[in-house]
């Protein structure tokens, strides 16, 4: 138990003293130059001082205008579009941008309409299910449970007031290859009946449903694909200001009038732009000369199914000049191929039936085109420029740490070590180094022997010489 308790109080102490040596410590080091004579470490020490150098002043303070203080681009894009396209049935379908752009105003988006699946005449009253596999999001189908009869379907039962992908189910079993559009009556109103599909449930919903698929074309519009839209043309207008450094100042995109590919596009170079990933050439709409345009397969590709597309501005503006910004454009496809189409109606009354409400289904298929605006601006801050000149100055110095580190490990390193470091002791502080008593031979060619220490009490050793000519305090 004693042995135990020394232990634990030599272990307290030792840390106490650690602790207080930390606290109020006793030595510090201070730096001491040694001059090396060597000219590969020189010219070595030389070539890094001076890719330092060139990377302070030529990449930070020049190209990265280290000077400057930095701020966001605040700025917001409006959007026109214009343009006309045929539809398939050529003359007397003609179609604006006024017609194709819906929503016709979006914040910092446009879309355009490509194609478009129409189901016209909807009024609310009883069809028979179309789905067979229960689609989402109620994930029910709108098949007869016929149990074991499949063809008579005898007993066959659906279960009312379940929730379909669309509509509601009655509860009745309707054997569609006998029925015919109209042919069956209900209470309430026709039943409108799509042959081919067995027995189905009746549902309640918005008659006759969409057939995406088009399978029963009779009872819809076909598709409607417009390849005149690759010619429309979109104005893009971005405006926006630095507000930490100059809030009064406003930059724009139009400052220098209709540039083609800066702020104005054509569709079908967008789509082939984010397809190549390849920069747009910009050309004044002022000097009479139309814009290089992209190849045009690639708008063809996009127009029945539609896309996604983000068109970034990035900006670069040097605000201590009067007008420095430069805009970089680039263009991304973000759908992944599978295309963009949302749905919207048109509602009516019916005048063969005025208290009936009717609509167009139409589901629109196009390109929505999102534009994301970005930037930094820079302005003299004398500070900035403290700052960087500081870590380039600190960043000279690891050409001296390369030299040494190579000297260390070379065989003169033992000597550079008892040249470099030497502790000063005591409140006299008589110098004391850690070299040998006993004085070593110069290298060849340096001349004769060191001199001995001088054995006087009270008096500082004399200094040798110890890697001369290598090196010298």
């Amino acid at each position: 138990d004693r042995g135990r308790r020394g232990r634990r109080r030599e272990a307290m102490a030792g840390m106490g003293a650690a602790v207080l040596e930390l606290v109020l410590p006793r030595e510090y080091m201070s730096v001491k130059f040694v001059r090396v004579s060597s000219r590969p470490l020189a010219v070595l020490h030389r070539a890094v001082f001076v890719a330092i150098l060139a990377y302070v002043v030529g990449f930070q303070l020049v190209r990265d205008r280290g000077y400057q203080t930095r701020d966001s681009f605040s700025g917001t894009p409006v959007v026109k579009m214009k343009g006309v396209a045929l539809g398939a049935g050529g003359l007397g379908e003609v179609f604006d941008a006024v017609d194709l752009t819906q929503p016709a105003l979006e914040e910092s988006a446009v879309f355009v309409q490509t194609n478009s699946l129409e189901t016209r005449g909807q009024k609310r009253g009883l069809c028979t299910g179309v789905d067979r596999r229960g689609e989402p999001p109620a994930a029910i189908p709108e098949t007869c449970d016929c149990g074991a009869d499949p063809q008579g379907c005898a007993g066959g039962s659906c279960q009312p007031g379940l929730p379909t992908a669309n509509g509601f189910t009655t509860g009745r079993c309707i054997n569609t290859e006998s029925a015919s559009a109209g042919g069956k009556l209900s209470p309430r109103n026709a039943l409108i009946t799509r042959g081919g599909l067995g027995w189905m449930c009746e549902i309640e919903a918005w008659c006759p449903l969409e057939d995406e698929k088009g399978v029963f074309a009779s009872n819809r519009t076909s598709g409607n694909v417009l390849p005149g839209v690759g010619n429309f043309t979109v104005f893009v207008r971005v405006d926006g200001r630095f507000p930490n450094l100059d809030p009064n100042r406003t930059f724009s995109n139009f400052d220098r009038g209709l540039v083609w590919n800066e702020n104005l596009f054509y569709l079908s170079d967008l789509v082939a732009a984010a397809a190549l990933q390849e920069p747009l050439a910009q050309t004044p709409v002022q000097s009479g000369q139309g814009p290089q345009r992209m190849p045009q397969e690639h708008i063809a590709a996009v127009l029945e199914r539609g896309a996604e597309l983000v068109v970034e501005f990035d900006w670069d503006c040097n605000l201590d000049a009067e007008s420095d910004c430069m805009t970089n454009l680039k263009v991304h496809r973000i759908d992944g191929g599978k295309g963009f189409n949302y749905r919207s109606a048109r509602q009516y009354t019916d005048p063969e039936d005025p208290t009936g409400v009717r609509r167009d289904l139409i589901k629109r298929y196009g390109l929505r085109i999102v534009f994301r605006v970005t930037g930094r601006g820079g302005k003299f801050d004398l500070v900035q420029l403290g700052v960087v000149l500081g870590s380039g100055l600190g960043l000279l110095g690891i050409a001296t740490v390369v030299a040494d580190m190579l000297l260390l490990v070379s065989r003169r390193g033992e000597r550079f070590i008892r040249a470099k470091y030497e502790a000063v002791q005591g409140r006299s502080a008589s110098w004391s180094t850690s070299t040998s008593a006993q004085a070593e031979p110069r290298e060849e060619g340096a001349g004769g022997a060191a001199a001995g220490r001088d054995g006087a009490a009270g008096e500082a050793p004399e200094r040798r010489d110890l890697l001369a000519p290598l090196v010298s305090n």
